[in-house]
């Protein structure tokens, strides 16, 4: 697709290797960089934990998952470029994750998102730091040593496709209302974050249903932004809302434990999946929220992620009929493994004392 003068351009997170990788992150760049010479544009996001640039935007991570084609479709997804995230049902990677996907066909909203885009690439490019010549080194000795391996493997048997895989759909020509959400944005009015006033406003008008995928939900802090998420979703459960959370078996089990101790405890309603990577919500049937951003007080308040709330009723049913086949044939009820532990132990009856043995009589001499 990149021929003649297109050019790409890519801002970069650099995150720990992917277990489920084909190569590495900097393999894949210069890779890139030599089909595409100077029309790539490739450069690390200032996030904290980065040792390639020299300064930080973004505390924690670069998270956004989005593309922009020439100012006029914008993919959006909860998943990563990554097989296990975007598998190819062609050739079907041993782990596939849950990831919601969305393509939008719309210049406004394509030149907004590229407008963030372009910003935290002009930002970055000011602030790179150059690999040294041992890493790159390196790189190239890996991929030299993938290339030999892969060209003397056997021919692959045909693929299967990705068991239980959904059908994309198009949606032609439909209206709908679109709201970007994007952290660690602020609005104009009000000391909350976008993604959190508007998220919370979302479930808070949820009469009939909520249902939420999400790789995992943290116990809640005693104070700031992130317990309200939280306690706007148990107001809906106390109100009679069908609420239904699923998390991922891996990531959401070890939180739901803790939810058990302390903070909002959702747990009554939590599922557990594996391989979810989602962050996915259904309200009434009739608004979707495909997004990016994780569960933490880290994704709604400080990492750059991005998401999009969508209204409009054909959709979200689409969405949920996903979830509705992951909850009823895939997600098991969450069973707090504390549930025995947390019952008092018997005391131990106390130990019979030993009888005192009776003195030897002396001997009259």
């Amino acid at each position: 697709m990149l021929t003649g003068s297109k050019t790409l351009q890519m801002v970069l997170d650099n995150p720990p290797p992917n277990a489920t990788r084909d190569q590495l992150d900097s393999q894949t760049v210069q890779e890139l960089n030599a089909a595409l010479g100077s029309r790539s544009r490739i450069a690390r996001a200032l996030a904290g934990d980065d040792t390639l640039v020299s300064a930080e935007m973004f505390p924690t991570s670069y998270h956004i998952k989005v593309m922009v084609r020439d100012n006029a479709v914008l993919w959006l997804s909860s998943g990563n470029l990554n097989n296990s995230n975007q598998p190819d049902s062609n050739s079907p990677p041993k782990t596939e994750d849950r990831d919601w996907h969305v393509i939008i066909e719309d210049p406004g909203l394509a030149k907004l998102f590229a407008a963030y885009l372009n910003q935290d690439f002009k930002s970055a490019q000011a602030h790179q730091i150059a690999e040294s010549p041992a890493l790159s080194e390196a790189v190239a000795d890996a991929a030299a040593k993938l290339a030999a391996e892969t060209t003397s493997l056997p021919a692959a048997a045909p693929a299967r496709a990705p068991a239980g895989a959904v059908a994309a759909k198009t949606f032609a020509n439909i209206s709908v209302t679109i709201t970007p959400l994007l952290t660690p944005d602020t609005l104009p009015a009000g000391s909350k974050g976008q993604y959190v006033s508007n998220m919370i406003k979302l479930i808070a008008g949820a009469k009939k249903s909520l249902y939420v995928q999400l790789q995992y939900i943290e116990a809640s802090l005693p104070t700031g932004d992130y317990p309200t998420l939280l306690q706007a979703i148990a107001a809906r459960v106390a109100a009679g809302v069908d609420v239904r959370l699923i998390e991922s078996l891996d990531y959401g089990e070890p939180w739901a434990e803790k939810m058990k101790d302390a903070g909002v405890d959702l747990t009554a309603n939590i599922a557990l999946q594996p391989n979810v990577h989602n962050k996915g919500f259904v309200i009434d049937s009739s608004v979707v929220v495909v997004s990016s951003q994780n569960f933490s007080p880290d994704g709604i308040q400080f990492n750059r992620d991005a998401g999009v709330i969508i209204e409009s009723a054909p959709v979200a049913q689409y969405f949920e009929n996903v979830f509705l086949a992951d909850w009823n044939n895939k997600a098991k009820p969450f069973v707090a493994k504390s549930a025995g532990a947390s019952k008092p132990k018997p005391k131990p009856k106390p130990k019979p004392k030993p009888k005192p043995k009776p003195k030897p009589k002396k001997k009259r001499a």
